[in-house]
């Protein structure tokens, strides 16, 4: 199966409109979410046949949508699988994730990572 970067974009304003013009063009790039405020968006999105729709999901949605599929797994197996050190390594190099985020200022990310961090130790008490 062939790996697709999924990407998010805001703003559409000159920068914004070349950006996506090349995203557009890359097989290996899956645009999952456009947003803008800009004036001349409408005139985009009709030279462009972009039909706009109202927002579905939530910020976070949008952060888990452009996740690669592998990031739920550790060395190849899903958290339900890991045994009791596998799954505390997995824990740890999601927190090291975390903290990069938190650092990058991508507090959102930084978020969701901490909400699954909190559901693996839940998990890992049961064990």
């Amino acid at each position: 199966m062939e790996r697709k970067i999924r990407v998010a974009m805001l703003g559409m304003g000159n920068m914004g409109r070349t950006h996506i013009a090349q995203l557009r063009k890359m097989d290996d790039v899956e645009v999952v979410a456009l947003c803008s405020v800009t004036d001349d968006a409408k005139k985009y999105n009709e030279e462009n046949g972009i039909t706009p729709q109202t927002i579905k999901k939530s910020v976070r949605e949008v952060i888990e949508a452009t996740k690669p599929a592998e990031d739920d797994s550790y060395e190849g197996k899903s958290p339900l699988e890991l045994t009791k050190k596998e799954l505390a390594e997995y824990i740890k190099k999601m927190e090291k994730e975390m903290k990069q985020a938190a650092k990058m200022m991508e507090f959102e990310y930084a978020a969701v990572l901490r909400d699954q961090i909190i559901k693996l130790r839940g998990s890992e008490k049961g064990r």
